[in-house]
């Protein structure tokens, strides 16, 4: 694999806002690849989980490398829906920012790791 080192620059891999998704609000500092595939699959999984419709807002964050969800204010840290997004986030975002957590959150590296493998390495 070719390393290439544009992919460390401040500038965007993509050109163009990515807008609404699902209905929620999408944001990228640097526009790069790796985060939008992130943010699709995760909004994908919410989907078809039923719970998109409680993320209001997912930022990725290039500079910081984390993504920042904002969940509609109905959701109560550690219910149900908080719970299910929470969990779909750990398994489809790197490093991510989450409302009523008091941490950065990592994905499961194990999950992480297929996922790239399977969907970019062959």
């Amino acid at each position: 694999m070719n390393y290439d080192d544009s992919f460390d620059s401040k500038q965007s891999q993509y050109t163009g806002d990515i807008g609404m998704v699902y209905g929620v609000n999408v944001l990228s500092r640097y526009n790069r690849v790796n985060e939008l595939l992130q943010i699709l699959n995760f909004l994908q999984k919410c989907k078809e989980s039923g719970v998109v419709h409680y993320i209001e807002r997912v930022f990725y964050d290039s500079q910081a490398c984390l993504c920042e969800i904002e969940l509609l204010s109905i959701v109560k840290t550690k219910d149900a829906v908080w719970s299910k997004i929470f969990n779909i986030a750990h398994t489809t975002i790197s490093q991510f920012d989450f409302p009523g957590w008091q941490f950065v959150c990592h994905s499961d590296e194990v999950y992480f790791r297929e996922f790239i493998r399977d969907n970019f390495l062959n």
